[in-house]
Parts: structure tokens; C-alpha cells; sequence
């Protein structure tokens, strides 16, 4: 918000600083003293718990050029801390199995969310064995893992100077995507998992993030921020994280939406009669979302309206059609949609005038 004044301007940011603080103080009540996040107050350390709340951290120290906070800052370095003994003693138990087998053993994808994370962090350390026998790893994998695995790999290796090989992850990811104007670019494939109550945003969001790591190509950003927007139209990013997730990839990949400036065009055509033209100006007063333009007269006529826009980004609009009649004058029009109402009881449909007793068991079926 600091950084956008548009965003700030849609947010309702009395009370703000509050929030914020209110957040940070449970996300230290809640740390405990080995650096883990717990799901509870009183409960162990959770490394799923951690691992998100690390990410989202790292995330955000990305997108605002570190934390400015020295609290936060001290929660972030502790947590890294305790993922840095867990992918330790991980790494040292993967070692010793490979000596009793004589196979290869492949790491846990919560390994290649460290990594990630690792990959994110400002203060980098130079790599040590640990995550060099992890990246060895991952040049190895491509077959085995999701889509969201092979994005996060791509990024790793990327950053591990590993570039051949992060295009590689990044081409095998792309073969698995599927691209219709209508909703953009997305993943329709098995490997393009669920995760916990989020649907596909996680595995979209770090697809996206790979892009741009690795090939920085603009056009393709755009078609997956356009299904990441699409999800939002038609059904929610149903939590927190899903919203962290889909912001972080709108805000710091492709074009910046938010600086868009332009006209639409709206033309109304009567037949071939072009009887109506308006013009709406977008973002002219530095506003986001939506715009209504309102026209009045003797519209029952119309039959097609064009909208044009000139800007960059996306958008979506509606045209509703209002009009007063005498209530006896009202008739159904088109045949789209008709609705059928059948009432039943024990499995058998009843009759018109039917008698029923207090205590029946209907079905109201529509």
C-alpha cells in the first residue's frame, strides 16, 4: 500500500497499523523458542506450519525490499534457522538410507519448498552441503514431480546458476499448459494438484513465478495472471493463503496493471444504425475497479452493444437492460432457462389436489 497509492486509496487503511501490529504479536506469541510456528498455542511446532509461514515471509521481504521491522526480522532469521536443522538432519537420514540400499533416495517436496526459500532470502549464505547435495538432486527429478514442483525447481536451479537445466524444468512444465482467451493460461492436468482448500492457486502462482525467473517472457505472465484473476470472478480465492499467493504473483510479475490508463469505447447499435457512442475514461481519477456509465431514453430497440478497450490488463463488464411495464402486460420472453416444480412423497409423485396430512414427508423437487 505504501508503495502503490492506488491500492492504498482502495483500502480501507484506518485501523491498519493496529491489524498489523495485532498480527505480528500472535505470530510471536505462537513461535516457539526453536524457531517453528505452531498450529496452537501449547501444541509442538509444525514444519508445514513453518514452512508456509516462512515462505509467506520471504515473499513479502521480496516484494518490499526487507522488512523494516526488526521484531519481524528476528522471527524470519529464527525460523530459518530451525528449517536449516530440520533439512540437516532430512539430508543426513536420506545419506545413510542410500548406504543401507545402494539406491538413490529422492527428498521429501517440503526439501524443494526450503530450497525456495532459500532461493527467496535476501541475506543469502553461499551454499553449503547441504543444499548442493539437494540441488544435485533436483537436476534429477523432473519425471517424478507436480507442477508446482518443476516451477519451484526451475526457480532453485535458476538461482543455483543451474540455467540449463532450469529451462528444462521450465519447457517439461509448459507442455502441461492449456490457453483459451477466455480464461487465460492454466495447467489442465493431473500433475497441476489441489492443495489444502486453495484449489489450484499455489501450483498457478509459482508456475507463474517461474516464468519470470527463468525466461521473463511477458505475453505468457499475462495469460496465467488472467486465469488467476478468472478464479477470483467466478469463485473466490477461498483463504488466506490462496490470497497471498495470487496478490504476491499480480503484483511482482508482467506488466503492472495498476498503472493502466485509457478510453472505452461503448457503441450502441440499433440494426446496422449506429444510433449511440460514449467514451469512459479509465483510471482517471486513480481509482481501481468498478465503473458505471449509465444510459437513459428509448433503448428497447437495441440489439448489439461493443465495448473497446485501449488499455493494457484485463477487465469484465455487464450490460443490465431496465425497463417498467404495466404488470398485466408482462409476458416470458426466450427460451434459456424454464423451471419445473414437482412435489413428492415416499417416491411417488402426487396429483393435483392431492390430499396431505400434518406430518408428511415431501420432496420439492426444482
Amino acid at each position: 500500500a505504501e508503495a502503490e497509492p492506488r491500492i492504498a486509496d482502495s483500502l480501507k487503511v484506518e485501523g491498519l497499523e493496529g491489524k498489523l501490529l495485532d498480527a505480528k504479536l500472535k505470530m510471536k506469541d505462537l513461535q516457539l523458542g526453536d524457531g517453528s510456528w505452531s498450529w496452537y498455542k501449547g501444541m509442538d511446532g509444525s514444519l508445514y506450519m513453518t514452512l508456509s509461514i516462512t515462505q509467506l515471509l520471504a515473499r513479502l521481504q521480496q516484494m518490499a525490499d526487507g522488512f523494516g521491522d526488526v521484531e519481524m526480522s528476528g522471527m524470519y532469521q529464527r525460523a530459518l534457522a530451525y528449517l536449516d536443522k530440520q533439512v540437516t538432519e532430512e539430508v543426513h537420514r536420506m545419506k545413510e538410507a542410500e548406504k543401507r540400499s545402494q539406491q538413490e533416495i529422492i527428498p521429501s517436496e517440503w526439501t524443494l519448498q526450503y530450497l525456495y526459500i532459500k532461493a527467496l532470502d535476501k541475506d543469502k549464505k553461499k551454499e553449503n552441503e547441504v543444499t548442493r547435495y539437494l540441488v544435485d538432486k533436483l537436476t534429477k527429478m523432473s519425471g517424478r514431480l507436480t507442477i508446482y514442483g518443476k516451477a519451484m525447481s526451475a526457480i532453485v536451479l535458476q538461482e543455483a546458476g543451474k540455467k540449463k537445466e532450469a529451462k528444462e524444468f521450465l519447457q517439461s512444465m509448459m507442455q502441461y499448459s492449456v490457453m483459451k482467451p477466455e480464461m487465460g493460461r492454466y495447467f489442465d492436468s493431473p500433475k497441476a494438484t489441489y492443495s489444502w482448500l486453495s484449489y489450484k492457486i499455489p501450483t498457478q502462482v509459482a508456475a507463474i513465478e517461474a516464468v519470470r525467473s527463468v525466461a521473463n517472457e511477458e505475453k505468457t505472465q499475462e495469460e496465467m495472471k488472467q486465469w488467476l484473476l478468472k478464479q477470483k470472478q467466478v469463485q473466490v480465492w477461498d483463504t488466506p493463503i490462496a490470497t497471498t499467493d495470487a496478490v504476491y504473483a499480480l503484483l511482482t510479475t508482467g506488466a503492472d496493471w495498476l498503472l493502466n490508463r485509457g478510453e472505452g469505447e461503448i457503441i450502441i447499435r440499433e440494426g446496422k444504425n449506429k444510433i449511440r457512442e460514449d467514451i469512459l475514461k479509465f483510471g482517471d481519477d486513480g481509482s481501481l475497479g468498478y465503473i458505471s456509465h449509465k444510459i437513459q431514453g428509448d433503448v428497447m430497440n437495441v440489439r448489439e452493444v461493443k465495448v473497446k478497450q485501449s488499455s493494457s490488463g484485463i477487465g469484465w463488464g455487464a450490460v443490465y437492460a431496465e425497463f417498467e411495464e404495466e404488470l398485466d402486460k408482462v409476458k416470458a420472453q426466450g427460451n434459456a432457462l424454464k423451471i419445473v416444480r414437482t412435489l413428492s412423497k415416499d417416491g411417488r409423485l402426487l396429483t393435483s389436489g392431492e390430499a396431505l396430512q400434518v406430518g408428511d414427508r415431501l420432496t420439492i423437487r426444482l
